[in-house]
């Protein structure tokens, strides 16, 4: 077949940078927000009349994935592989995402947007308003979804506490990003980093660890630490850049990291 090809009309800004930061669905990311950038070729011409529409179709590529697979593991039912074709999977045989986002204002040729579930530098390839006469179809039947189960997360004050601290020291929106891991299958080891201990589970996030009990469908965070020892805090390796914010945190919160 004929190639084709498509160059971006411009990059999309956002806190999260690496897949783990990245919500399921933007439509559930109700604290993220980001930027689309048109390139300097594109005037903001382009956008004229688009601040009406309450909500807009982001079409982009997926600019860390490099491969594709037949059947994956999706983050919700991830006890047994989908057809590729089946989910929203970003492993795809193109490169091709598309998101609804929530419309926040526009500034020159800036699309300020919330409710994302972008990484900052995507390449943005078109964009288009959201129709609800022609996009919304509520009753809609949902396959192999409708059968998955919904875990509520609910969190201590004082971890709450703790988050806050942390998502104005990091800029990321740690707590979305913590209840979009804990939803579905809060303790399948298959697809995220979580290990049963005693009667608790920990979860790791990045350089950090979640401490959460399991009652049924509830899920309740109870602690979150930092994943560094004394000894790794006192190293001068520091890899991700990040080791300041620990000590920091582990002397609010009269903590070592270890439980």
């Amino acid at each position: 077949m004929e190639k084709i090809e498509y160059q971006p009309i411009g990059l999309f800004h956002c806190a999260q940078s690496q897949p783990v930061d990245s919500p399921r669905q933007g439509a559930l990311a109700k604290e993220s927000e980001g930027t689309i950038e048109l390139y300097p070729q594109f005037s903001d011409d382009c956008l004229q009349d688009l601040a009406g529409f309450e909500r807009l179709w982001i079409i982009y590529d997926f600019h860390l994935n490099k491969t594709w697979k037949p059947k994956v593991r999706p983050p919700r039912g991830a006890d047994k592989k989908r057809g590729v074709l089946a989910t929203r999977s970003p492993y795809r045989p193109n490169s091709i995402g598309i998101s609804c986002v929530r419309l926040k204002s526009i500034e020159g040729r800036q699309i300020l947007c919330t409710e994302h579930d972008l990484l900052d530098q995507t390449p943005i390839l078109d964009v288009k308003p959201y129709l609800v006469q022609a996009d919304c179809f509520p009753d809609s039947k949902q396959g192999w979804l409708e059968g998955i189960t919904q875990y509520t997360v609910n969190f201590d004050p004082l971890v709450l506490e703790k988050i806050n601290w942390i998502e104005k020291a990091l800029g990321k929106p740690i707590k979305q990003t913590v209840i979009q891991q804990l939803s579905y299958d809060p303790i399948n080891s298959k697809i995220k980093r979580v290990k049963a201990k005693d009667d608790f589970f920990v979860f790791h996030y990045r350089t950090w660890k979640v401490f959460f009990s399991l009652k049924g469908t509830d899920v309740t965070v109870f602690n979150f630490l930092s994943n560094y020892s004394v000894k790794d805090l006192q190293s001068k390796d520091d890899p991700y850049r990040d080791k300041i914010i620990h000590s920091n945190f582990n002397s609010l919160f009269n903590s070592d990291g270890d439980q």
